[in-house]
């Protein structure tokens, strides 16, 4: 008669004690994912951390390069990443939840030579020199324009200092981590750069190495305690906390 009580002692002593899932946080994307005296902060590294505690889930982050999360998820080191837009390169890389944690209003950031059209639309990427920060997602959309001329850099911070001084045209741009990154620049840089306003939006998610065993369990779990924060108002607590500005 005291075999089922005992099991599900069991049971949950095993949960308890489950090893944590390591997830992999940017090191340099101020307010949202960065590194503070070795450790991973930020608004995305709170908002996922309270969605699986909500779920009973414990988590451990470990802070690095976009790119080196990218690297290391991948290969199994790590069992996800923060983050990750979703496009046809990243979508059948990675194991899902059906809810991003932040949505960006995407910019497009031009060099102050240009003229704004009356109607904002991708198609005044064509045949232009863009800024593409190394290892990000971007629209498929904005990639497929015709004649478009990718220019790398190592940050968007570099990218920003690129179109200050002409050597690109325009970049995609969240409003929040323009205004992050603008307090950056003097005003000689500044006075070369022109925000010409919203052209889309970008989800943002955690995403699961799928090696992982329990990475569609993790997504799902991620899913429920998202769901339960954003009834409760808490996901925007966070942002306040941080001034994180999608």
């Amino acid at each position: 008669m005291r075999l089922l009580p005992a099991l599900a002692l069991l049971a949950f002593t095993a949960t308890a004690h489950a090893a944590p899932i390591r997830i992999c946080a940017e090191n340099d994307w101020a307010p949202f994912s960065f590194s503070q005296k070795g450790l991973a902060v930020g608004a995305s590294v709170d908002l996922v951390r309270a969605a699986f505690k909500k779920a009973g889930v414990e988590t451990s982050f470990i802070s690095g390069s976009y790119n080196r999360c990218l690297r290391l998820t991948l290969a199994g080191q790590y069992d996800a990443m923060l983050d990750v837009g979703k496009n046809r390169e990243r979508t059948p890389q990675f194991v899902w939840p059906q809810h991003p944690y932040l949505v960006m209003k995407l910019h497009l950031i031009a060099n102050s030579k240009l003229a704004a059209p009356a109607e904002l639309y991708y198609g005044v990427l064509t045949g232009k020199r863009v800024g593409l920060t190394a290892g990000y997602e971007y629209p498929d959309k904005m990639l497929s324009q015709p004649g478009l001329l990718k220019v790398e850099s190592s940050s968007e911070l570099a990218n920003l200092r690129q179109l200050s001084a002409g050597n690109i045209e325009f970049m995609l741009l969240s409003a929040g981590t323009l205004a992050t990154l603008s307090k950056q620049l003097d005003k000689a840089e500044l006075k070369h750069i022109r925000d010409w306003g919203q052209i889309d939006q970008s989800a943002l998610y955690i995403a699961f190495n799928p090696k992982a065993a329990k990475a569609q369990q993790w997504a799902s779990s991620f899913d429920q305690g998202w769901q339960d924060m954003q009834k409760k108002g808490e996901d925007q607590q966070i942002f306040t906390h941080w001034s994180a500005m999608p």
